[in-house]
Order: C-alpha cells, then sequence, then structure tokens
C-alpha cells in the first residue's frame, strides 16, 4: 500500500511502466497494479539477491516508458545502490527503495531508504519490526509529503472483527512462535488464511478482466497493530543489537573452512548489514527443505517462484515471463533463509551448521 501511494504521488498511471527486480513477492507488482501501471522485471546478480545494475541500465534504455524505479534490498542485504541511484539520476526516473526486509542497513555510511525519493517498510511477521500486519514509508521529496498527508486523512479504519483477527494472530504469534514448532504455524497460519480465519500476507491475483483494486489499499493500519508497533519500536534498540550479533555469528560460521565460499549471496564489501533473515545458496534445496521439516528445525524456501508466491498462470498474469529472468529463476531452486530473531542463541545457530554440513557433504 505504501508504494501503491508512493507512485501515485509521483504521478505513476495507466500506460506507465515502473521497474521492479524480480526474485520478489507479489505485493510489489500489486501495488503497480493497483494505480494502473504495469511491471517490468529486472534479473539479479549472477551470484547475489538483488537487482542487477546493468541489466536495469539495458532495460531503461530499450523502454521510454519507464516512470519509477523500485529497488529491493532483499534479506536485508543492500542492492548496489550507489550505481543504481546513479542510473535513476542519469535517466531522469525517480527512484523507490522497498526496505521491507530492513532497518538499519547501510552502504558507505550511508542508510538505506536515503537514496532516492522515498522509501517504504513493512511490519509483518519476521521482519525487523514486527506489528503483524502494515507497513510505513519515508518521504524524501516534499512534493510528495504533501500528497501523502493528505491521502492519508481520506483513509478508513479497519472495522472490529479485522482487529480481533489481527489481536488474535498477535497473541498466537507472542504465546505460540518458536523454531521448533515453525513448520507447524507456517501450515496452521496457512490454513487459517485459506479459509479467512487470519488475516493472509498475499491478495490472490486476478486477472485484467476481473481486476479489482484490493479494499486493502483504502485502510489504514488497523488499531491493534498501531499499539504493537508502538510497543515493538520501544524495545527496538535492543532488538536491533540481538539481530546484528545473531547476524554476525551465522556470518562467522558460514565462512568457515567447514562450508563452501559460494554458499552467501554476494554483498557489498562497505556495508553494515542487518539481516531479516539470513540467507544461503545450496544444491539441494527441495531436499533440506524435507528433512528441516522433520527434524523441527526452521528453514523457508522463499522466494520459491520469480513473484513469490505465485506460480503457473499467476506468474503470467502478474506480468512475469518464463525466462526472462535467468538468475532469479536459479536463486528461486538454490536459496534457502535463517531466522533471525530474539528466539535465535548461538547454540541454535550451532545445530543448523550440522544439519546444513551434513546434507551438502
Amino acid at each position: 500500500m505504501a508504494l501503491s501511494k508512493i507512485l501515485s504521488g509521483l504521478g505513476v498511471h495507466a500506460g506507465d511502466d515502473v521497474v521492479i527486480q524480480a526474485f520478489t513477492c507479489t505485493a510489489v507488482p500489486e501495488a503497480v497494479f493497483s494505480v494502473g501501471a504495469k511491471p517490468v522485471y529486472v534479473d539479479v546478480e549472477n551470484n547475489g539477491v538483488n537487482m542487477a545494475p546493468e541489466k536495469l541500465e539495458k532495460i531503461l534504455n530499450e523502454n521510454v516508458n519507464v516512470k519509477a524505479i523500485v529497488v529491493q534490498h532483499t534479506f536485508g542485504i543492500p542492492a548496489q545502490i550507489d550505481k543504481i541511484a546513479e542510473i535513476s539520476e542519469k535517466y531522469n526516473i525517480p527512484l523507490i527503495e522497498d526496505c521491507a526486509h530492513t532497518f538499519k542497513t547501510s552502504v558507505n555510511g550511508k542508510g538505506v531508504g536515503t537514496w532516492g525519493v522515498a522509501s517504504f517498510y513493512s511490519f509483518e511477521w519476521g521482519k525487523p519490526i514486527i506489528a503483524g500486519i502494515g507497513g510505513s514509508l519515508v518521504l524524501n521529496n516534499g512534493l510528495l509529503s504533501d500528497y501523502v498527508e493528505k491521502d492519508y486523512s481520506h483513509l478508513k479504519e479497519p472495522g472490529v472483527i479485522f482487529n480481533i483477527k489481527s489481536a488474535m494472530q498477535i497473541l498466537a504469534f507472542k504465546l505460540l512462535y518458536h523454531p521448533k514448532i515453525y513448520w507447524i504455524l507456517k501450515d496452521l497460519f496457512h490454513f487459517f488464511s485459506k479459509y479467512g480465519l487470519a488475516i493472509g500476507n498475499y491478495s490472490k491475483v486476478k486477472s485484467e478482466e476481473e481486476n479489482e483494486i484490493s479494499e486493502d489499499f483504502g485502510l489504514k493500519m488497523p488499531m491493534v497493530n498501531r499499539l504493537w508497533l508502538n510497543y515493538s519500536i520501544s524495545h527496538l534498540e535492543k532488538s536491533i543489537i540481538q539481530r546484528k550479533n545473531i547476524s554476525d555469528y551465522y556470518f562467522k560460521v558460514f565462512t568457515s573452512a567447514d562450508f563452501d565460499k559460494k554458499i552467501l549471496p554476494d554483498r557489498p564489501e562497505i556495508a553494515e548489514i542487518y539481516y531479516a533473515r539470513f540467507p544461503l545458496i545450496v544444491k539441494n534445496k527441495d531436499l533440506l527443505l524435507r528433512e528441516a521439516r522433520r527434524n523441527r528445525i526452521e528453514i523457508s524456501g522463499w522466494y520459491e517462484t520469480p513473484v513469490h508466491p505465485l506460480e503457473g498462470e499467476q506468474l503470467k498474469m502478474a506480468g512475469y515471463m518464463n525466462n526472462s529472468c535467468p538468475n532469479a529463476e536459479k536463486l528461486c531452486k538454490s536459496l534457502i533463509s535463517l531466522p533471525v530473531n530474539s528466539k535465535i542463541s548461538k547454540s541454535d545457530i550451532d545445530k543448523y551448521a550440522i544439519f546444513l554440513k551434513g546434507y551438502m557433504t
């Protein structure tokens, strides 16, 4: 929703194109469609998880309808934002940063979210700041600020039922979440979301003939989630330190002699990284996920498609054509990620490492 409002404020409308990367989630193209524009997908780096600058420039050379660039900092690993910002300035196209996976990450001492005209953040489960659902935007442009402030005043408050559902999910998360029962909770969440008993993360993609803008684009964050957001922010400094310590220990373990250097995606050399999840590139993803479930180890497979979680015809409806972004499609078959949160200890990470090593040798 935040991305939708930013695009509207920039004057992006029907007939325009918006560049986004493949290896993303459906929320990003959904926001592009909400203003009538069309997503144009850019492939990721050869051994990375973010937009490849040279592929971005190639698309801009071929497409004069691009009116905005959305650069994603996947899992908290910053994109080559300095190069992408230069390309954005060269072609005079506004740059928007997708910071849904990160908070506090910086490149050359400059924080992500400050390189473009605006940035947006997510507060969903597993993100650096958790409110259950919802997000925020940060604007670096005065005209955009005026537009968004006025637009926000017209949004509606979600109803009582919506707030009750959200409160129950927050309570369940606080009481039940633990890495050892990750798979059980994941299955339950998908089951309840399917039947409307829980608030899911994704909307179903519709064809052009039946396409309607989701009512979510007219709603404010529910009151109960705003309250939990305030609670999360009050504990933010402690949470950030914990996450950084866990991430640094992951990095130490997986750069040791026990593991192939190629297991880690590329990342900028001069960067201070705060991860949402810790990604690894493996050769036997499907086997690892099956065994992780059996051994009650929290390993996530997302993104499993170039526009997660869409497959087949729905990918096409989201504007993605098979084989158009080969690096991203290869990454979907080989990337897993490990949790980075206060429930994870160094002994847990040692167990993850032993488990992974056992299936990599």
